[in-house]
């Protein structure tokens, strides 16, 4: 099947001049049927090659052309890191009525996915370390922290702790 049409047919007999080549070359043109297919390269109104609208496969793409912004992430969606292959992060949307939802997970190996920290977002942000939570703004704005240490024993400096409902950081 031809790709192009010559922009001359030649006959039998005919003798070729530098005029009919050139006219053979420039009135050329794509064949719709042989130089495209269906899904993926198309021939435009003024006679080029178009790659068509969803026409690359993710396996003709290389991994060194792919960005994060041109990453539409979805339900479930992971980003891996160049090189070895490791889960770096995980996303997950919920919408239920009016409450909608972020989760992302950032696991410290890619078989750990419950750790070291997790964000959800909705209508409240919660912070969570190893699956308890630790940080929460409310959707009233209110910010309420769990399990603080009831003594500056044993903390860094510039730690939070609660002494008799008082909190107080330790220098």
């Amino acid at each position: 099947m031809a790709i192009i049409t010559s922009g001359k047919i030649f006959t039998n007999g005919e003798q070729l001049t530098a005029d009919k080549m050139n006219q053979m070359f420039t009135s050329a043109s794509f064949d719709t049927a042989g130089a495209v297919d269906a899904s993926t390269l198309q021939v435009l109104t003024d006679g080029s090659l178009s790659v068509k609208d969803g026409g690359v496969a993710t396996a003709k793409i290389a991994d060194s052309a792919v960005t994060s912004a041109k990453l539409n992430l979805t339900d479930g969606a992971t980003i891996a890191k160049s090189g070895a292959s490791e889960v770096i992060a995980s996303f997950t949307t919920t919408q239920d009525g009016s409450n909608r939802g972020l989760f992302i997970q950032t696991p410290d190996s890619a078989t750990d996915l419950d750790s070291p920290f997790i964000l959800n977002t909705g209508n409240a942000i919660s912070f969570e370390v190893d699956n308890t939570e630790a940080i929460r703004i409310d959707s009233s704005r209110r910010l309420l922290i769990f399990n603080i240490p009831t003594s500056a024993s044993g903390l860094s400096s510039g730690t939070v702790y609660s002494d008799s409902g008082t909190l107080k950081i330790v220098s």
